[in-house]
């Protein structure tokens, strides 16, 4: 996670810096900090205001000549909600005031409602849930703020595991696979995953148990586990309801195998790396995306043959 203490920007009369007191920013928190005001000469100031705001937005149109992801960039397509819309004014003359050379400091304090949703954004164009706080700082009769800034934010919005009883009991698929290879079936391939829970945390390593029998007529190559995580986006296109989805995998552990034909054998282990900074399951708080995870089973034979079990759904939290 990115430090939430930024750097104070520059500007010709003076420097803007937007500190909070909190390392972690959550929702349902009532969040503090001050806005600090470096001013290297007299300045004339009317007001300084600061607007929190939080939204997700999805974009679910076909753009006409870019095909690379399904989508358009218009604002008449998607969808949006909106968390957060808070300003607050931090000083306000009843005519200007000139502020003296050097620091001044106003203090802020704001409520984050409980159903904020966590930070997501994959730059994809699909869609995200981005917070940020704009500060103006400007003359009474001016057309516009004399210095601005702003500053982007996450928030973490807690799922513990504990809520979703399913997370909490081993996963246990045993599933008879069909092997193809060049679009013909080659046999199949029975497979028994078994993981010791459904539910884990960022930062954990996945033990896995994988039994599998041999079925088909060749030797079974290689064994790749992944974590899938699937991203679903709904919005609205030309008056109709539309969702496009998206999957980004995550590698488990990768095995080779050289498991002949009529073999039996169980492969057992923990994921080569830990489970990376994903968001919970289902981003709880936001209605137009959707995040699931599963964990899916490739096995490799021949010179294209290929044996997947991709139908087991984990569940990702934020806490026990």
């Amino acid at each position: 996670m990115k430090a939430l203490r930024g750097q104070i920007e520059g500007y010709d009369k003076a420097r803007v810096g937007i500190i909070f007191d909190h390392e972690e920013l959550r929702s349902g928190m009532t969040v503090k900090g001050h806005v600090q005001i470096n001013l290297q000469a007299p300045l004339p100031v009317h007001y300084v205001k600061i607007r929190f705001h939080g939204l997700a937005q999805t974009h679910t149109a076909v753009h006409s000549t870019d095909y690379s992801h399904g989508l358009g960039y218009n604002n008449d397509d998607g969808d949006k909600e909106v968390y957060l819309n808070e300003p607050i004014t931090l000083f306000e003359a009843e005519d200007d005031r000139i502020l003296e050379a050097g620091n001044h400091t106003y203090p802020f304090e704001v409520n984050f409602p409980e159903n904020m949703p966590s930070s997501f954004s994959e730059h994809n164009g699909m869609g995200h849930v981005i917070y940020h706080c704009h500060v103006e700082i400007g003359r009474r009769y001016a057309y516009s703020p004399d210095i601005s800034k702003t500053k982007w934010f996450d928030v973490h919005r807690p799922l513990s595991l504990k809520t979703i009883p399913d997370a909490l009991v081993p996963l246990d698929v045993r599933k008879e696979c069909t092997a193809r290879s060049c679009c013909c079936n080659r046999g199949s391939v029975d497979v028994h995953l078994t993981l010791p829970k459904s539910g884990f945390l960022p930062g954990e390593r996945i033990k896995y148990n994988v039994s599998l029998k041999n079925n088909t007529t060749s030797v079974l190559k290689d064994m790749t586990i992944t974590v899938r995580r699937v991203v679903a986006y709904t919005g609205h296109y030309k008056g109709f309801k539309r969702s496009l989805s998206e999957t980004k995998a995550f590698t488990v552990t990768e095995r080779v195998l050289r498991l002949g034909v009529n073999e039996e054998e169980t492969y057992d282990g923990s994921s080569l790396g830990q489970v990376p900074a994903l968001p919970p399951t289902g981003l709880p708080g936001c209605k137009i995306i959707d995040i699931n995870y599963f964990v899916k089973v490739a096995i490799t034979f021949g010179l294209c043959g290929s044996v997947e079990l991709d139908d087991c759904k984990i569940w990702i939290g934020t806490e026990e």
